[in-house]
């Protein structure tokens, strides 16, 4: 197999993984976007820090759409610079708890991402 139908191939695996997550009818555009979710630009399936940037971020962000209530958020949310960057802190910690507790793969894609970013 050659290293653009492989890459082709990790790309739908990760879009697939993340519509799976949200269980949600996400969809998939070519530069990189499900629904609103961004998930970084993969240039080669070979390289390991795009391969682990990629799920990571893409589990975190169908997390994101299947476990925060955006209206919620919104009427919860402080006011003020800091108090607003810490509340959306403290919520992606909490939707990516519950998904870490629900499914060993999501724990390992976040656990080896965050480990190698810090």
């Amino acid at each position: 197999m050659d290293n653009k139908q492989e890459l082709e191939n990790f790309k739908n695996a990760v879009f697939s993984t993340a519509k799976a997550i949200a269980r949600n009818t996400i969809s998939i555009e070519d530069q990189q976007q499900v629904a609103k979710v961004h998930i970084p630009k993969i240039i080669s399936a070979d390289n390991p820090d795009e391969v682990l940037e990629a799920r990571a971020t893409a589990d975190s962000e169908a997390l994101r759409i299947r476990y925060n209530n955006e209206d919620i958020s919104k009427k919860n949310e402080p006011r003020g610079t800091i108090s607003k960057s810490l509340y959306k802190i403290a919520e992606k910690i909490r939707y990516e708890k519950i998904g870490s507790d629900q499914y060993l793969g999501i724990k390992n894609n976040l656990n080896n991402y965050y480990q190698k970013k810090y």
